[in-house]
C-alpha cells in the first residue's frame, strides 16, 4: 500500500502541477502480475490500472523497440505499440475510497513527520 499510497501523492502533484488529469496508468513489471497488488493501486491511486501482456522486462523490451524504429524495422510507433496489449484491467472500488483516502493523509502526516529525521539519517551518506 505504501508505494501506492506514494504514486498517488505523485499523481495529485503531477495534475495540480502540470493542470492534467490522469484517469488511467498503465503498469508493467512482475508486480504487475500480482492481482490483489493492482487492485489496492487502482483503489488507492483511484485510477483504473491496466497491466500488458509484456509485463517483464519492459525497459529492455522498450529499449528493443526504440532500436526497431530507428533501425527501420518497424515505420514508427504504431506498429510497436499493436505487438502490446492490455492482459487486465482494475477499477477503483467505491466501497474502499473512504478508508483509503482517510489512510492517504495519515501516510502524508507520517512523511511529513518524519521529514527531518531521514535527512538526518541520511545525510552523511549522500554529502560527502
Amino acid at each position: 500500500e505504501g508505494i501506492a499510497y506514494n504514486l498517488r501523492w505523485i499523481i495529485e502533484n503531477y495534475e495540480k502541477d502540470f493542470g492534467f488529469r490522469i484517469k488511467a496508468l498503465e503498469i508493467t513489471g512482475g508486480g504487475s502480475r500480482n492481482q490483489h497488488w493492482m487492485q489496492i493501486f487502482a483503489d488507492v491511486t483511484r485510477r483504473v490500472i491496466h497491466t500488458t501482456n509484456q509485463p517483464k522486462m519492459a525497459g529492455a523490451i522498450g529499449a528493443a523497440m526504440c532500436a526497431f524504429v530507428g533501425s527501420g524495422v518497424f515505420n514508427d510507433f504504431d506498429s510497436v505499440n499493436k505487438m502490446i496489449s492490455v492482459s487486465a484491467s482494475y477499477k477503483p472500488q467505491a466501497e474502499h475510497e473512504e478508508i483509503y483516502s482517510l489512510l492517504f493523509e495519515r501516510y502524508k502526516d507520517l512523511y511529513k513527520s518524519l521529514k527531518k529525521v531521514y535527512i538526518k539519517a541520511n545525510h552523511q551518506r549522500f554529502n560527502k
